[in-house]
């Protein structure tokens, strides 16, 4: 992945989101898409994408992140290096921009801010169709 791109996901990973969404839509799995940690948001704007593609009006994409940074380690599974990289810190104004940029940014598309363990309550999703997690830490991902 490239340091410059908007996401970290490759080809391969892109297809296998969009296979789970065709088989959620196919198969009428109720539900919306939900991204917990979204770096710069490639991945959701591929869903959202997606959706608008297939004129799916009544499926939401929810991005949930810190917007800041990454939690200190809690555990010994946890390397701080990672939260020490300026890379991995983007702003949600960041986020909504790379939304913007390819005019997708819309009422369909949901920011939760905060540490998992914080934001993931306060996301009001009624039906969870495809999660996505890259938390980056052991301790937010059991979060």
């Amino acid at each position: 992945w490239s340091l410059i791109g908007i996401s970290m996901v490759g080809k391969k990973r892109l297809i296998n989101i969009e296979w789970s969404l065709i088989l959620v839509i196919a198969n009428e799995i109720p539900g919306d898409f939900i991204e917990c940690g979204v770096w710069r948001s490639g991945s959701s704007i591929f869903v959202r994408a997606v959706f608008k593609a297939l004129n799916i009006n009544d499926r939401h994409v929810w991005l949930t992140d810190s917007f800041h940074d990454l939690p200190k380690a809690k555990t010994n599974n946890d390397n701080d290096h990672w939260s020490k990289k300026e890379y991995l810190k983007v702003s949600l104004e960041e986020v909504e921009e790379n939304f913007r940029s390819f005019n997708l940014l819309d009422n369909q598309v949901h920011f939760c801010k905060g540490y998992f363990i914080d934001s993931l309550s306060r996301c009001n999703v009624s039906n969870i169709a495809v999660l996505r997690m890259d938390g980056d830490m052991y301790g937010s991902t059991m979060d």
